[in-house]
């Protein structure tokens, strides 16, 4: 990778790469041009448009190859104002034109600068060393929290530091992503995908003035709106630029396909809404829409839906509901008040609890109105071939869904957290993480892993119809673990 002091200060990434075009992602040291050439093992060469990379984007760029061939590997450099720069890292293979077994890692939560691991060594490791028996991974998703901007931990003698300004934003990322080489050094050939979760702006935001602080650091003075603009804007430049173009009137999120593989990326931020007394939303009307007309098209056919909350979690009112059974019951069998008054005072948290701040569960089970609405749809429909991925939890799992009234194909939720951030506390997570009443679908199979660790999704086609899926995870101490049975889609 570039030192500092050279004209690149971070990447070159490698972003979204279909099978004819490629984009790469370049920050400059100053204000600067630059193209990337790429070449085939045939000497076949390309060339992107100039592009300049300008003080109001943070001195970033992205530079698109076109032209290319479907699933082959190019090697590429970067011209900057008449300067080369070349790596044995700066590669990236096209996607397939058709069917091909392929394997891809996913993750989320990533804080080096507190909680450093070695997972991205050992990805990089996969890319340079790939076994015998699996290829290259074709490309990394990355499903929020890519920066904590309001934990960064950059500043060691300041641990309650945030972000509150664009430069901030801008720094975090730059001082989050610049802790971990591993990392640099596999996006700089791994096509990266992402989607942001809540720590890019603040702990669970959503877009919801309300629910953002009037002033988020009073020393600085920089109102909650002013703050939400300045993360999104660094946001836009940091990770959405390089990613696929969105779906047409959207922002974020967006759609792609590998190997005849599909995936939807949806945006779990923008377009929450509460109206109470019940109608907790995170999809909105309009996505909702496009996401049901997308799993009504592609019904017959292997898709992924990325979340970066997970589908299935604790449910905290549930929780509260069973534990005031349990202690009215004990009221009643021992003829006990006081228990029995205890149990109403639980019923009427487990109802009121939503409506607090610090009750209002940032996953999908705290808006159990919009995941009951998209899953009785996915149910009655009998949408199958579905996976659903998901970050943010601190924890793995592996859940099987299968349909209450077996009419309808089971669903799947693969979750991957952290890449590096706290784990300590997930003896106790455990425990808790799969206490959940799920509409119109009951847990047959689940798996959890503690540790910090990153996502493999392997697909493979064994006949001319069906595919295998399994999930792993590459752990830090290197190895892989099995989080899945092979699942097979006929």
């Amino acid at each position: 990778m570039p030192e500092d002091g050279l004209a690149i200060v971070l990447g070159p990434i490698v972003g979204a790469v279909d099978q004819t075009s490629a984009r790469i992602w370049v920050k400059t040291d100053t204000t600067a041009r630059f193209v990337i050439r790429c070449t085939d093992k045939e000497g076949n060469q390309h060339e992107s448009s100039a592009v300049e990379s300008k003080p109001d984007s943070d001195y970033t760029g992205v530079a698109e190859l076109t032209g290319l061939l479907p699933d082959k590997e190019y090697y590429y450099c970067i011209d900057i104002d008449g300067e080369e720069f070349e790596s044995p890292n700066f590669r990236f293979r096209t996607a397939p034109d058709g069917t091909k077994d392929f394997w891809f890692a996913f993750g989320s939560c990533f804080r080096p600068c507190v909680y450093y691991t070695f997972v991205m060594q050992e990805l990089y490791r996969r890319l340079v060393e790939p076994s015998t028996h699996l290829a290259r991974p074709s490309f990394l998703l990355l499903l929020g929290d890519q920066i904590y901007a309001d934990q960064s931990g950059i500043f060691p003698d300041n641990p309650k530091w945030e972000a509150a300004t664009f430069e901030d934003y801008c720094r975090v990322y730059g001082e989050t992503w610049r802790s971990d080489q591993w990392f640099l050094r596999s996006i700089s050939q791994l096509p990266t995908l992402m989607i942001f979760d809540d720590h890019e702006v603040v702990n669970d935001w959503f877009k919801n003035r309300r629910s953002i602080p009037a002033v988020i650091d009073s020393n600085r003075n920089v109102p909650g709106y002013e703050r939400l603009e300045n993360a999104l804007r660094a946001y836009r430049i940091y990770q959405a630029s390089r990613n696929p173009s969105p779906i047409q009137s959207y922002e974020f999120a967006y759609q792609f396909e590998w190997g005849k593989v599909l995936f939807f990326v949806m945006d779990a931020r923008s377009f929450r809404r509460v109206q109470p007394p019940w109608r907790r939303d995170i999809l909105g009307e309009k996505q909702f829409g496009t996401l049901t007309s997308w799993l009504e098209q592609h019904r017959d056919e292997l898709k992924f839906v990325v979340t970066s909350v997970p589908i299935s979690y604790i449910h905290i009112p549930t929780l509260l509901v069973t534990v005031g059974f349990l202690v009215l019951a004990m009221g009643l069998m021992f003829v006990n008040g006081v228990l029995a008054a205890l149990s109403g005072l639980i019923f009427a948290g487990a109802l009121l609890l939503p409506y607090f701040p610090f009750g209002s569960m940032d996953q999908w089970p705290g808006f159990n109105w919009g995941r009951k609405r998209l899953l009785r749809f996915i149910h009655d429909r009998k949408i199958g071939k579905l996976v659903f991925l998901a970050g943010d939890l601190h924890i793995s799992n592996f859940i099987e869904l299968t349909a209450r009234d077996r009419n309808a194909p089971p669903i799947y939720q693969f979750t991957s957290s952290p890449i590096a951030n706290e784990t300590k506390l997930n003896f106790i997570h455990r425990f808790f993480m799969f206490r959940d009443w799920v509409p119109f679908y009951r847990k047959t199979k689940t798996k959890a892993f503690t540790k910090s660790s990153l996502g493999t999704v392997v697909i493979r086609h064994p006949g001319p119809k069906g595919s295998v899926v399994e999930y792993g995870l590459i752990t830090e101490n290197g190895a892989w673990k099995r989080m899945s049975p092979p699942i097979t889609f006929a």
